[in-house]
């Protein structure tokens, strides 16, 4: 298990988020293992019916966004 001071060297859940995204057959995420984003937000779990358009908007995290993901991990960690 690595370090705090080597977490830098993973990918942000963000970022993974973002390049599964665009998988072709992604079909969107099951949103029980997802924070609870406000339902506002553009990252919100959306139900897909086909693959994800190549030219569909980036998903922009708000700080609100970023207190739901630290709340998530904190509620589900296993330290």
């Amino acid at each position: 298990m690595p370090g705090n001071n080597q977490l830098s060297n993973y990918p942000s859940p963000q970022a993974i988020r973002a390049c599964v995204h665009y998988v072709l057959p992604y079909r969107g995420e099951v949103a029980a293992f997802h924070p609870r984003f406000p339902e506002r937000s553009t990252a919100v779990c959306r139900e897909a019916t086909g693959p994800v358009d190549l030219n569909a908007p980036d998903i922009i995290y708000t700080a609100e966004d970023d207190e739901a993901i630290e709340k998530f991990h904190r509620g589900n960690s296993m330290s």
